[in-house]
């Protein structure tokens, strides 16, 4: 009787795939579990590779790039445990983690519907993998640098409950995932975990991370495009609030960003040279993701995932 299904999406990572794999082969695990990599058309050779380092992985291998969420649903749609870990492929295993959060998870409330733990990178430093805010107006102001001056204490004023949860490694049973549906396939990659958090609440549920267990996560070693990286992020994080608000709260959003990036230009004068870069980079990825806001205001193409050119 297999208790965890490990569920991994490979794309064009053989080399960080195989170190996590080879990673939670090596701990000495008391649960009986699977692995199962889901690959998305690589180009590396990565069935190859993967397969003949790591034999007992279950591969399963999509013809096309469907984006993170699908092919966790496919994962998810093979998998036998009664628990469901989904795992970047750039995470390596110490300490037993994954059994150590199977437990806790296990011996926590029945109302923690899903779990993850903290995330540390190759020099120590610990990731935020807790968020308090999930398609935020407040967030979004927090970025006008006027605004918050002259309201500092509002916003420093930060919810208590746990809004979303870091999806390097998340953890749920598996008939909870499927009760919801998996994870929303118009989300082609980014913000499908904020998407997920924000169902499962809505079902009662509550979010818990914990932060005594933990993973080393390399800072998106598995996304090695940064520009494309913000720009599919920043198309992702409106689809949020599209899914979130609906039309007119997507519409809000947007005034929101115009109305951030012209009052921080304000402040020009007073920026370093880093914080003018910020502003001017933020300023272009906007303008270059104008077609997919559009696309995702009016959801012209439904039925396909948001993907940025």
């Amino acid at each position: 009787m297999i208790e965890l299904s490990i569920v991994i999406v490979n794309y064009n990572t053989a080399d960080h795939t195989v170190a996590c794999l080879q990673s939670i082969v090596n701990q000495s695990m008391t649960v009986s579990y699977e692995l199962i990599v889901v690959d998305n058309a690589s180009t590396d050779l990565s069935a190859v590779l993967i397969k003949s380092q790591v034999p007992e992985v279950i591969w399963i291998q999509n013809s096309t790039n469907l984006g993170f969420g699908s092919a966790v649903n496919i994962g998810v749609a093979n998998a036998r445990g009664a628990f469901i870990a989904v795992i970047n492929s750039d995470i390596v295993v110490m300490d037993n983690a994954i059994e150590q959060l199977l437990i806790r998870f296990k011996t926590d409330s029945e109302h923690v519907g899903m779990a993850n733990c903290s995330l540390v990178d190759e020099f120590g430093t610990h990731q935020k993998v807790v968020y308090r805010y999930n398609a935020s107006f407040k967030e979004v102001l927090s970025y006008n640098r006027i605004l918050v001056y002259l309201f500092n204490r509002w916003f420093r004023s930060i919810p208590d409950e746990v809004k979303a949860l870091h999806g390097a490694c998340l953890l749920i049973k598996r008939s909870l995932f499927q009760s919801l549906n998996g994870f929303d396939t118009d989300f082609f990659l980014y913000s499908e975990e904020f998407d997920l958090s924000r169902r499962i609440l809505k079902h009662g549920y509550i979010l818990r991370c914990y932060d005594e267990i933990s993973l080393l996560h390399g800072n998106e070693a598995s996304s090695p495009n940064k520009s494309w990286n913000l720009r599919q992020r920043s198309a992702s994080i409106a689809l949020l609030f599209r899914k979130s608000h609906g039309f007119f709260g997507l519409l809000f959003y947007y005034w929101l960003i115009v109305f951030n990036l012209l009052s921080n230009a304000l402040l020009w004068s007073r920026m370093n040279l880093e914080e003018r870069k910020d502003l001017r980079l933020s300023a272009l990825i906007h303008l270059a993701n104008l077609d997919d806001y559009f696309s995702i205001l009016f959801r012209l193409n439904s039925n396909v995932p948001i993907k940025v050119k």
